[in-house]
């Protein structure tokens, strides 16, 4: 048995997608410490906060240095998860150096010893954290993005096809893909990733699992809640019997009891209406839509308008909510049959036509929209061409909203120019192609039937 484990770990080792993901690892990390946005300097200190005093009372804090705290209680606890695993690695680094090094020619290890002090010293002069903290923060984003290509690939090899290490090179190679976790440092993915594997679990019956996974991924980042109609669509389809959809809601009920509890002293549904919803959801103010290239940026461009603005006769909001819902009843249709195919045609469409059209969308809600085209293009390659294109301009959106790396100057020049028409282009070009892509998806659905 232990030959066999032994064999199969060597293999493991020498096998291709092992390296892609070994290679890209230690890419992803080294690009991890390049910059560090402001919204991880903000993680990080809600991070320590939890860490030094624990979740009771955290969302009633008020002096923070960069912002107050915008994630539910299970991303804040995640920041604290954070802390605690950067504790944990420089305890790990700290045990090599004083139970390993010694036995291993010191007088060649300076650099050894260099490095634990310079992932133990403070980032900046202006804050007490520390370096190894802000990019432990990046880590588990990183392993999420290895997770979704190594889905990829076992997805790709499920189809049979030739060459199916393509798919994870392409994901990984993607601009977006480093720029948002290794750069940016926002969890969209890890968000994402859950959302991904309960779909999959649904696809196999797996209720139970399934739901506890969206439940989660409603709980990380609430954006999650434009896949909602499609899953309960989906548990219908899949002919969830009532004791495993009543099991699953119970046992999510529970989970959120638990995940919630530890930050009050109050009973959990008080704290929720009196503090969560007020500090979590309504602090910030409701825009039409902030740095997103959809559909509201070619009327506003970069201009600051709520989302009750007026657009033919009606504010915006609503506009969206009724494009949203008829773009759902159509990924509803493409489930005549249930495949991984067609759930991943409707997992896009809905995410795509949630970010295109509904109010208050920030550039990298767009993430789960480009990632679920990337899955169907596993089973549809033509669909390749869309998902360059977009992923693409969803990266300029990303840029756009940081403005990093500073040697990409003349991008920034081109995108302001004449008051940001290229982006408001680039707008253009998503909505054609989300509505060409449309077509394409009925035309192959009335050759199916």
């Amino acid at each position: 048995m232990v030959a066999k484990i032994k064999i199969a770990f060597l293999q493991a080792k020498t096998s291709p997608i092992f390296l892609i993901i070994l290679l890209a690892f230690f890419v992803k990390v080294f690009l991890s410490n390049l910059v560090f946005h402001v919204d991880i300097l903000s993680q990080a200190a809600w991070g320590q906060w939890i860490f030094d005093h624990g979740p009771l009372g955290f969302y009633n804090f008020e002096i923070w240095i960069y912002s107050w705290p915008n994630y539910p209680p299970l991303g804040s606890l995640f920041f604290g998860f954070d802390r605690w695993l950067y504790w944990q690695i420089l305890e790990f680094f700290r045990f090599l150096t004083f139970n390993v090094v010694p036995h291993t020619a010191p007088g060649h290890m300076v650099w050894w010893f260099d490095f634990i002090k310079w992932f133990d010293i403070q980032k900046y002069d202006v804050t007490i954290l520390k370096t190894g903290f802000l990019m432990t923060i990046k880590l588990p984003l990183i392993l999420a993005d290895l997770a979704l290509a190594v889905v990829s690939y076992y997805l790709a090899k499920s189809q049979h096809i030739k060459y199916p290490l393509i798919w994870p090179l392409l994901f990984l190679l993607s601009p977006f893909s480093f720029y948002l976790s290794s750069f940016w440092g926002q969890s969209d993915n890890l968000d994402f990733l859950l959302v991904l594997v309960s779909f999959l679990l649904l696809y196999q019956r797996k209720i139970f699992f399934s739901i506890i996974l969206l439940s989660l991924a409603l709980h990380f980042k609430p954006t999650a809640v434009v896949f909602l109609p499609f899953f309960l669509w989906l548990l219908i389809k899949q002919k969830t019997q009532l004791w495993q959809l009543g099991l699953g809601i119970i046992a999510s009920l529970v989970m959120t009891y638990l995940i919630i509890v530890p930050f009050t002293n109050l009973d959990v549904v008080t704290f929720t209406k009196t503090y969560l919803f007020p500090k979590v959801v309504h602090r910030a103010e409701f825009r039409l839509s902030t740095n997103s290239f959809n559909f509201w940026h070619i009327l506003i461009g970069n201009k600051a308008f709520g989302q009750d603005y007026i657009f033919l006769f009606l504010p915006a909001k609503l506009w969206g909510y009724g494009i949203f819902a008829l773009i759902n009843l159509f990924a509803f249709k493409l489930l005549n049959k249930v495949t991984l195919e067609n759930i991943f045609k409707a997992m896009f469409l809905v995410s795509f036509s949630g970010w295109l059209f509904l109010t208050n969308m920030l550039e990298r809600y767009e993430y789960a929209a480009i990632a679920s085209l990337f899955f169907l293009t596993i089973y549809r390659p033509r669909f390749i061409k869309y998902f360059l294109i977009l992923s693409l301009i969803f990266w300029v959106n990303l840029y756009h909203g940081w403005w990093f790396p500073q040697w990409l100057e003349p991008l920034r020049q081109v995108l302001i120019w004449q008051e940001g028409l290229i982006a408001r282009l680039l707008s253009v070009i998503n909505v054609v192609l989300f509505f060409q892509i449309i077509k394409m998806f009925s035309i192959t659905k009335v050759a199916e039937e």
